[in-house]
């Protein structure tokens, strides 16, 4: 059974543009707190050191520091109060490095429109690890940055083909004699499981530029951006348990939601493998004919499914900071992007598909799309080093992606050839000519899937979102 569900994890995004913002950029020694104003400078003299929280202007190196071997005149205290004022937002030139970690609360999920199955993976957690780096140029930045996270604790799955959906098993006839059959109906299987997720990991990368401080209101400083984000995530379900049913045709109550299945018991009398009679209500219609077949719960220890997950693609951004005063700040970013996608799976207890990869839906850009944000306190620890405490958040969603799956060659060849063989003596135009459902069956898979790979267009619609919280540092060189 093949079903996707799922932001980036938000919290691993690093907010680079905004989070790194904040802080102050040194290239010379500084003198003590101590040293005055009005005392000798010596060779590289600063002007004096004010709060160690505090930045400088951007022009103050270089104009202020007197030439060497001379003495610097002192500042008068208006003009050291204009310095002291300068909130924590405010921009140099120079390279910008922030660390940090997060936690982030996440679900992803897709669902098959015309097969009707749901799977979703609820209450994904993770721990991120994101280092985030730049340069800022003046009138523009580059930065880049990576996450990488593993799972946290045991998240639920479920997989879902009772309430919506469900898969073809087989197909049914009626001999109606003089070797004629005619079509009965299909028969459907339908279960609904439950495992347990574990050991899963993350991994994401971004690279951008922006266009710093383009606009200002105020106090806030806005710089837009463009770039490329990718992030991937890899999980695995295990221990996995269900109820498996297969029936055929059930009908709607009209005037009502309501569904039954009429029984729709075939006999094989005489054991030959053909069916000899059927009872059926004749209240019911031919489309409401049900078989009543296995029904039966299973159990799954190791591996049940396995999917690898990336959303990659072209984003614009917003950074946004806003200089409370010259020892805290927030930031905000704002980020749309048009990634593609892909989701490859394996369910490796399913015999009847082909494994490492079983199943594959994929989404081109413009067929998904993401919306991020995030906001952060910054507050001053030393004069270049800020602390950094905020939250993410992220929302990715593809719709009409184009499903694959994988099947198994050898499972349905020797399905073939065993029933060709053994039911009608190597003579496959004598099943065939008796309507036979497991030859016209595989016969007819191998028209609709060339190389043993059915396609469905427009049928995959999957989402992720998370929520992170993340405390790290700001630096800036």
């Amino acid at each position: 059974m093949k079903k996707f569900f799922l932001v980036q994890v938000a919290v691993g995004l690093g907010i680079t543009g905004a989070a790194q913002a904040a802080g102050t950029y040194y290239n010379r020694p500084y003198q003590s707190p101590q040293y005055s104003y009005g005392q000798p400078a010596t060779q590289y003299a600063q002007p004096s050191y004010q709060s160690p929280y505090a930045p400088r202007p951007a022009q103050q190196f270089g104009q202020n520091a007197a030439p060497y071997g001379q003495t610097r005149q002192a500042q008068q205290p208006q003009q050291q109060q204009q310095q002291q004022s300068q909130p924590a937002n405010a921009r140099q030139e120079g390279f910008y490095l922030s660390g940090g970690i997060s936690h982030e609360f996440a679900n992803w999920s897709y669902e098959m429109k015309e097969a009707g199955s749901i799977l979703h993976y609820d209450n994904l957690e993770w721990n991120v690890l994101d280092i985030n780096g730049g340069y800022n140029f003046g009138t523009f930045k580059l930065d880049a940055g990576i996450k990488y996270g593993i799972q946290s604790g045991n998240s639920p799955m479920i997989d879902d083909d009772i309430s919506n959906g469900g898969y073809w098993m087989d197909t049914l006839y009626i001999d109606t004699g003089g070797g004629n059959y005619e079509l009965l109906g299909y028969i459907y299987g339908h279960a609904l499981s439950a495992g347990t997720s574990s050991g899963g990991s993350m991994f994401g990368y971004h690279a951008g530029a922006g266009l710093t401080d383009l606009f200002t209101w105020g106090k806030a400083k806005m710089t837009p951006s463009i770039g490329y984000r990718s992030v991937s995530y890899k999980l695995t379900t295990k221990d996995n348990s269900g109820l498996s049913m297969q029936t055929g045709y059930c009908m709607v109550v009209p005037g009502t939601d309501e569904i039954q299945c009429n029984p729709l018991i075939m006999i094989d009398e005489d054991g030959d493998g053909i069916i000899d009679s059927i009872l059926w209500d004749d209240n019911f219609t031919p489309e409401g004919w049900v078989f009543l077949g296995n029904t039966y719960m299973y159990w799954q220890p190791g591996a049940s499914h396995k999917y690898n997950v990336s959303w990659a693609g072209p984003y614009l951004a917003m950074d946004v900071d806003y200089g409370i005063n010259q020892y805290n700040s927030v930031d905000a970013r704002f980020e749309f992007g048009l990634p593609a996608y892909k989701a490859t799976g394996d369910q490796p207890y399913r015999s009847d598909w082909a494994h490492p990869k079983s199943v594959e839906d994929t989404g081109k850009i413009g067929d998904a799309y993401h919306f991020g944000m995030g906001a952060n306190w910054n507050t001053s620890v030393s004069d270049s080093v800020m602390l950094s405490i905020g939250f993410t958040y992220d929302y990715y969603t593809v719709s009409n992606a184009t499903a694959k799956t994988f099947l198994s060659s050898d499972y349905y060849l020797t399905q073939l050839q065993n029933q060709i063989n053994v039911v009608y003596g190597g003579n496959e135009q004598a099943g065939i000519d008796a309507g036979d459902p497991i030859i016209i069956g595989v016969r007819t898979l191998m028209n609709e899937c060339p190389n043993w790979v059915c396609s469905a267009q427009n049928e995959i619609n999957s989402i992720y979102k998370s929520l992170g919280f993340r405390i790290g540092l700001n630096a800036k060189f």
